[in-house]
């Protein structure tokens, strides 16, 4: 199974377990834990050093999130689910366009969010401006972007290539 184009190659397992009943499953995901490109052979176990990481930077990390080794490779291991979905275009008119916009904003600022241990953030980050310098640069880029997005959005309105309704 082909988790994304950084699992090309990796071994990836789905298990099944079953709580008190057939309608009580639990999938795991156990996948093999690659040598970091970051650091190459620093880590004494990667798929260890990938669960931590995780456990540190991220706002919640799934209780099952753990790891193992399986035919001699590191693994992680996870809970595995599907948190794709979609919304019916319909349903975005009128009150339940913002209720929409107003949960992608939550969705995306909860993904960005990251509550790690402040002493560790700071010592990764050192002393130096660079980090600073780097996301003032990221944000005036992203803005820019997002006011070309708009400009290009609202001409396209313009030319007909796409219609605005008033809902």
């Amino acid at each position: 199974r082909v988790m994304g184009c950084g699992s090309i190659g990796v071994l990836n397992w789905v298990l099944l377990c079953r709580g008190a009943s057939a309608s009580d499953p639990l999938f795991l995901e156990i996948k093999g834990a690659r040598p970091s490109c970051w650091r190459p052979g620093a880590a004494e176990h990667r798929g260890r050093e990938v669960a931590e990481a995780t456990q540190r930077l991220q706002t919640w990390a799934d209780p099952f999130l753990g790891w193992t080794t399986l035919r001699g490779q590191p693994c992680l291991m996870r809970q595995w689910s599907d948190h794709k979905a979609s919304i019916e275009p319909a349903m975005l008119a009128g009150p339940g366009l913002t209720e929409y916009g107003a949960l992608c904003g939550m969705v995306l600022a909860k993904a960005q969010a990251r509550t790690g241990d402040p002493a560790r953030l700071a010592g990764y980050a050192g002393r130096g401006d660079k980090l600073d310098l780097a996301l003032a640069a990221f944000a005036k880029t992203y803005a820019g972007q997002a006011e070309a997005d708009w400009k290009a959005f609202k001409a396209a309105i313009g030319r007909g290539d796409l219609e605005a309704v008033d809902a």
